[in-house]
């Protein structure tokens, strides 16, 4: 898997009373963490005034989750081609699996384009591995005991449904993307595939065509090395192979959902 090349980043929550929500994510360990980026939990530590609203920027990775108000169901959600925003209520308590991209489609053998852009019950895609998940999600009071209780499991998982193997090509390719911070040129990319057959390939592991991976990637990369509104000059997005900064103020607010400008100054 990818751990050395990719690391998905989400912003910092903010709200009028910080104090009142809490998010705290912990990495996965050995043998899971070439799977899993993060466990995570969001949770209100008290009734708030007015309900949350969650956003959550594409980072090209697949998320199970469930809430302690509801554990009959696991959802999942894949790849998002823009931004997503949540209303979570004025109480609420998630925790959450945060899975690299491509892993995912390895553990269960189907396709990430079932979930790209979905919200959706994890039963309708992986009923078997649900229903094993789904035995141990008690409400939790802690990250650290769901982390404990769905590795264990997970890793039993593995033992018995051994994941499907990387095709090499696809490695080879969505190296080059990793390494160029998402600037490659998708055509020049060779590794033995028709662009078509590159496509499809793409679509069964990341859910959406080399192209969109690579824009996901960029964004990514722009989150993990600006850290302040003073960041913000033309160096920083001509480097990431924007043509100017109206080409990378738009591809911002596509993934993030406001300006560059808008977010660092909440920072």
């Amino acid at each position: 898997m990818f751990t050395q090349q990719f690391t998905p980043y989400q912003p910092i929550i903010s709200h009028a009373k910080p104090n009142n929500v809490c998010y705290t994510e912990h990495r996965a360990y050995k043998p899971l963490d070439s799977y899993i980026y993060c466990f995570w939990n969001l949770r209100s530590k008290k009734k708030l005034s007015k309900p949350f609203i969650y956003r959550v920027v594409s980072d090209g990775c697949i998320d199970l989750l469930f809430s302690t108000h509801d554990t009959n169901t696991l959802y999942a959600t894949g790849f998002s081609s823009s931004y997503q925003s949540y209303e979570l209520g004025e109480e609420f308590n998630y925790f959450g699996i945060r899975f690299y991209p491509a892993a995912l489609p390895l553990l269960i053998e189907k396709s990430a384009h079932l979930l790209v852009d979905q919200f959706i019950d994890f039963n309708q895609i992986a009923p078997a591995l649900n229903q094993v998940l789904l035995d141990i999600l008690l409400p939790y009071q802690s990250l650290t005991d769901f982390q404990t209780q769905v590795e264990f499991v997970l890793n039993d998982w593995i033992k018995v449904h051994p994941p499907r193997k990387m095709d090499t090509r696809i490695t080879k390719a969505s190296n080059q993307i990793f390494e160029s911070n998402g600037q490659v040129v998708i055509t020049n990319i060779d590794v033995g595939l028709s662009q078509r057959q590159l496509r499809r390939l793409f679509n069964f592991y990341y859910g959406v065509s080399p192209k969109t991976f690579a824009q996901i990637v960029r964004f990514q990369s722009i989150l993990g090395s600006i850290n302040s509104l003073n960041d913000l000059h033309e160096k920083a997005f001509f480097d990431k192979g924007y043509f100017d900064q109206a080409h990378f103020t738009k591809e911002f607010k596509s993934f993030y959902g406001i300006s560059p400008f808008e977010a660092y100054r909440k920072m």
